[in-house]
This record gives C-alpha cells, sequence and structure tokens, in this order.
C-alpha cells in the first residue's frame, strides 16, 4: 500500500511494503523536495509540488483525492511570409510551408517530416531567403556528407568545403559558404568552427545527438558523447540551428531535451525538471530510469512552436500504402539458427524468382555478408566502414542496372542518405533495436510522388526467438514516439 493525501500545500505519505521493496520506496521518498517524516503520525510529508506529486504518481502511489490536469490545445507551428522569388522552382507547396515556419522561428527549430519529404532542401531554402548569412554549416553522418554536396551543388549552385579527419585546421582563409562536418569528428573541429563565427548550424538525423552520456567500460563510469558536446556548446555562439530528422527521438522523449534546450533554452532549462515531469520517471534500487513518457498533454504544446512535422500521408495524396507482414522461421536456438538463416536465404532466393528487386536489412555485418555470397552476381552490399564513394556507386547500381536485382544493407550503414526507390519490397532478416531505424531503412524504398500503389515489407523472424521480444519492444516505443511526435496514437508496426 502507497497513499497520499493532500492536505493544504502539504502531501501526506505512507506506505507499507514488502521487505525487499522497502528501501527502494524509501529512498524515492527521500528525493522529494521539503521532504520530513513524522514520527508521531508515522508518515513523511512533503511541499505539494507539481514535481512531487508527478514522482509519487509514476512509482505508484495512490492518492486519496482526483489529480486533475488542464488540457494545453496544440497550436499549429507559426508561420511567416517569405520572399518567393527566392525559392527554387520545384519547390512543393508542403516544403514552402516548412521554409515559412523556419522564418518564423528566426532559424531556430525541428524540420520533423517524415524520411524523404525533402528537409535538406527546406533548410537550403531558408538559406536562399537570406543571402546574408555568409557561413553555413551542415553536421551529418558521414554517409550522408556526399548527398549535401550534391544538394548544396543542386539547388545552391555552390561548392560546399567538406572536412575531414578528427584534428583541424584553419579555416580562416576559406571563403565558400556551405562547410560540411561529419559527427565521428564533430568534436575535433568545434573550436575551429567557433572561430570562424558559423551564422546557421544544420543538424541533420537530429537523433544523433540524442544520448548525453554513455559509459566508459574502462573508467567504470559515464562520459559525456562528443559530439552531443560539441552540439551543446556550438548552439550557444550560432544563432541559427536547423535540425533535421525524420525521427527526431528513437525511443523516449529524454532524447530530445538536447534538441529542445538549445533552441529554447528558457521554456527547456533544466535537464533533471525535464526528465522528472515527462520521461516517466521510475526509482529501482539501482536509481533513477527516464524510458517512458509522462503528461503528453503539456509536453506536445511546449514541442510545437518549435517543430513542424508532416507525414507522407498528410502531403500526398498517391503515396504507397505501407504494409508490414511478419513472416516465421524455424525456432532460434543454437541448434537450429543454421536452419533459420537458410531459410530466410531460401525465402529471398523464392521473391527474387518473380523477378522483382528487393531491399534486405540485417543488423548483424556477418548476417549482411552471409547473404550477399549467396547472390553476389546480382547483388550489391552496403555496411558500416565502406566509403561514400562505394556507396554511391553501389546505390546507383541498384537503381539502374537490371541485372542488379537485391540491395543488401547494414540497417545503420544504410538507413539514411540513400535511395532505393526502384524497389517496392523491403525485407529485415534482423530485427532493428529503435523503430526509429526500422523506419528510415523502410523509408529508402519511397520517392514522393512517383506512384506507388503499395509498399511492402516483410519482418523475417525465427518463433520463439529474441526478435519476437524485440518485435514487442519495438511496438512499445513506436506508440511512445507516435505520442510525441505526432500527437496521436501511432499505427501498430506489426498488424
Amino acid at each position: 500500500m502507497k497513499s497520499v493525501e493532500r492536505k493544504g500545500n502539504l502531501l501526506l505519505i505512507t506506505f507499507k511494503v514488502s521487505h525487499n521493496e522497502f528501501n527502494t520506496v524509501l529512498s524515492l521518498v527521500k528525493t522529494l523536495e521539503g521532504r520530513q517524516f513524522d514520527a508521531m503520525n508515522k508518515r513523511w510529508t512533503a511541499i505539494a509540488t507539481q514535481a512531487n506529486i508527478d514522482i509519487l504518481l509514476g512509482n505508484g502511489f495512490t492518492f486519496t483525492d482526483a489529480i486533475v490536469h488542464e488540457s494545453i490545445p496544440v497550436q499549429e507551428a507559426p508561420r511567416k511570409e517569405i520572399n518567393h522569388a527566392l525559392l527554387p522552382d520545384k519547390i512543393r507547396d508542403y516544403q514552402i510551408r516548412g521554409v515559412e515556419f523556419l522564418e518564423a522561428v528566426d532559424g531556430n527549430g525541428i524540420i520533423g517530416d517524415s524520411p524523404r519529404l525533402g528537409k535538406s532542401l527546406q533548410a537550403l531554402s531558408y538559406c536562399m531567403q537570406h543571402p546574408e548569412y555568409s557561413k553555413i554549416l551542415i553536421v551529418c553522418p558521414s554517409n550522408v556528407k556526399i548527398v549535401w554536396e550534391r544538394e548544396i551543388s543542386k539547388w545552391m549552385k555552390e561548392d560546399a568545403v567538406v572536412l575531414y579527419g578528427k584534428t583541424s585546421y584553419d579555416l580562416s582563409m576559406i571563403n565558400e559558404r556551405f562547410f560540411v562536418v561529419n559527427y565521428d569528428i564533430f568534436f575535433g573541429w568545434k573550436d575551429e568552427i567557433k572561430r570562424k563565427q558559423f551564422d546557421v548550424m544544420i543538424i541533420d538525423e537530429l537523433h544523433y545527438l540524442g544520448n548525453v552520456k554513455r559509459y566508459d567500460a574502462d573508467a567504470k563510469v559515464k562520459v559525456p558523447v562528443k559530439r552531443t558536446q560539441a552540439f551543446t556548446e556550438l548552439s550557444k555562439v550560432i544563432p541559427h540551428k536547423i535540425l533535421l530528422s525524420g525521427t527526431a527521438i528513437k525511443a523516449a522523449p529524454v532524447q530530445f531535451f538536447t534538441a529542445l534546450n538549445a533552441l529554447a533554452p528558457t521554456v527547456f532549462p533544466d535537464e533533471w525538471k525535464f526528465k522528472m515531469r515527462f520521461c516517466a520517471p521510475k526509482h529501482t534500487r539501482w536509481g533513477w530510469t527516464f524510458d517512458g513518457l509522462s503528461h503528453a498533454d503539456e509536453l506536445i504544446p511546449k514541442i510545437a512552436p518549435y517543430m513542424i512535422r508532416r507525414r507522407k500521408e498528410d502531403v500526398f495524396t498517391d503515396l504507397p500504402v505501407k504494409q508490414r507482414i511478419v513472416v516465421s522461421f524455424a525456432k532460434d536456438d543454437s541448434e537450429d539458427r543454421e536452419q533459420e538463416i537458410q531459410e530466410k536465404i531460401a525465402w529471398i532466393k523464392d521473391f527474387l524468382d518473380t523477378g522483382e528487386k528487393l531491399v534486405v536489412f540485417a543488423w548483424h555485418r556477418e548476417i549482411c555478408e552471409r547473404i550477399y555470397e549467396e547472390f553476389k552476381k546480382k547483388a550489391v552490399l552496403v555496411y558500416g566502414g565502406i566509403d561514400n564513394k562505394k556507396k554511391s556507386d553501389r546505390q546507383d547500381a541498384f537503381q539502374k542496372d537490371n541485372k542488379i536485382r537485391l540491395f543488401v544493407g547494414q540497417v545503420i550503414s544504410a538507413n539514411v542518405g540513400i535511395d532505393l526507390s526502384v524497389a517496392d519490397t523491403v525485407a529485415f532478416v534482423e530485427m532493428p533495436f529503435n523503430p526509429g531505424d526500422a523506419e528510415q531503412a523502410e523509408e529508402r524504398v519511397f520517392m514522393p510522388g512517383d506512384g506507388k500503389q503499395r509498399v511492402t515489407i516483410y519482418y523475417l523472424v525465427g518463433k520463439e526467438s529474441p526478435e519476437e521480444k524485440i518485435a514487442e519492444i519495438l511496438e512499445n516505443k513506436n506508440q511512445i514516439v507516435g505520442r510525441v511526435l505526432d500527437n496521436r496514437k501511432a499505427d501498430k508496426l506489426f498488424k
């Protein structure tokens, strides 16, 4: 029994729990603001702040009176008039709306459109509105640098300076307008970037900044994630920050704080308070966890002024219908693992016998290589570590060569910055761990307005396997992400 009674500006807290649970509950209560132990009545008291109430509600305490939260209306993303004469010819109406949003927020906002809706064009179009911005930095995954270089050449008719190496060099004498750097070397360049005094920073694939700290196994402590640290420092000195991602958070809203704090530090000033309010805090014997979503009705209106998000079905009437199908294989244990892999390879072979093109994703490189070896005369392979030129060539071969009918990609290396729209079928032979990774990979076969009527995604899953459990986790995470980003119950991943 864990109960709370409100009396004036105090919370009267009583709990009777098992011996094993007692220390965890006691530690939780001791985190409350203004807590005191009332020895006479054998209970704890704390100040009746909203934060204290949220903590107790989120950890299984029952209030004797109803807790009522007022619903805050969600406002549309703001808009401001722009100079249409400065826009590119082929920009779509919804993309113009995105540029109007960026103008309204003075170039400090999130474009959270679904993958393949032209977020980079919207960011560049905002820069077209402001020729006075002479130094523009783009931060992106390494495998997308070549894509940005091409986009800048196509739309801006300018050359970009692509930065390489973890050791920086003097940029003061370079007069180009656009600079592109990847996350892996971002930290090493941050001081030189500061000295260059950029006007605009465009962050592509924002979810790369979702983690603030990582665990250092050697030091046995959590240490700052360097790319996130670099972004946080630079966001304080670069006046305009455009953040792009079709999956701005991959699993939980705790990953959103870094971006929101950079855009609106007065609205989102305190990470701890953000996590305690909006990230379903749970106190365990090992400390606090923040793996969920709480007070969505309050968080979503707070985010709305700083983000615009459109899904494909919102902006295109002729978009493909996405269908997901789970295909089960042999029980996944040490004896049957090889059988399962063979069955999946046989499934791929049967599909290719239809003459259609297929995109296959796996999580582990060795699985990708195993599949590629089976079909290498009619397949291309993309995995972590492959250079951007080879990646681009293999994409082009799949897109243009009728003899190449299978694309095999490692999820974390081939799920962004790549166009596989010649195909309309995707198969996952291993489950990714986040719905964001799954969606990004799936969207490689979409090309807005290409006239497809249906796209099918197969998830090839071993029976009674860890992948079945991962599928359940994916579904739960998908619901959380959909609630935060789209303010609605997400469509089920696996129907």
